[in-house]
């Protein structure tokens, strides 16, 4: 089975560790854990996503909503090693008790 998610790079820095329900069920949890993504590391990749031409993003790619993004990949290319298998992975593994095995990155940006 595979578990989609939305993971967002808090940039506060008093970001704490808390859970939310957002829909019924188990993975209808809404999961906000500091330090997967310091503080220093999120506004970085906000400045090289700030840096790229203005032609890199697009505002098609999601139907169900208006707005203007940019991949993940384009800004950091080995994001998907690094960030997401590396700390993003596990802790939505512990989050809802899923492997990490059945955890995919199916849109990051």
């Amino acid at each position: 089975s595979m578990l989609r998610c939305v993971v967002c790079l808090a940039t506060t820095a008093h970001a704490t560790s808390r859970t939310s329900r957002v829909y019924p069920g188990r993975l209808g949890l809404y999961h906000r854990v500091a330090g997967v993504v310091p503080k220093n590391e999120a506004l970085a990749l906000g400045e090289k996503a700030l840096a790229l031409p203005r032609d890199a993003w697009a505002s098609d790619r999601h139907v169900s909503y208006q707005t203007k993004d940019v991949s993940v990949e384009l800004v950091m290319p080995d994001f998907e090693a690094t960030i997401w298998a590396r700390r993003v992975r596990p802790a939505l593994s512990r989050c809802y008790a899923v492997p990490e095995a059945d955890l995919r990155l199916e849109d990051c940006f």
